[in-house]
């Protein structure tokens, strides 16, 4: 998801190494140079956790975004993807082309 929205990988401007795996480990999650709408942070955070138990399956996945696909102009998801359109809009033109 970090990839899709962003345009570049996780953690692309740091050296893949022992050092990563262990941050990651203690917590570390990519973070995002553009406004994202926050219920799709909640569900990134999600599919991230350390606990493979809590992490959402690809069906309950599927649920959510089809729900935000039929209701996207009628709901908050709607209204957040509008508010961080017009954020990211409003960057510098440099941090927008970073996600494209």
């Amino acid at each position: 998801m970090y990839e899709v929205i962003s345009g570049l990988p996780p953690y692309h401007d740091v050296s893949h190494n022992i050092n990563l795996s262990i941050k990651i480990c203690q917590g570390l999650r990519p973070r995002f140079n553009i406004k994202v709408p926050q219920l799709i942070v909640h569900l990134i955070k999600k599919c991230l956790d350390a606990n493979p138990l809590i992490r959402p399956t690809v069906n309950e996945i599927k649920e959510i975004l089809d729900k935000w696909r039929y209701y996207e102009n009628k709901s908050e998801i709607g209204e957040q993807i509008k508010e961080a359109d017009e954020i990211n809009d409003s960057l510098p033109t440099s941090i927008y082309l970073q996600r494209i």
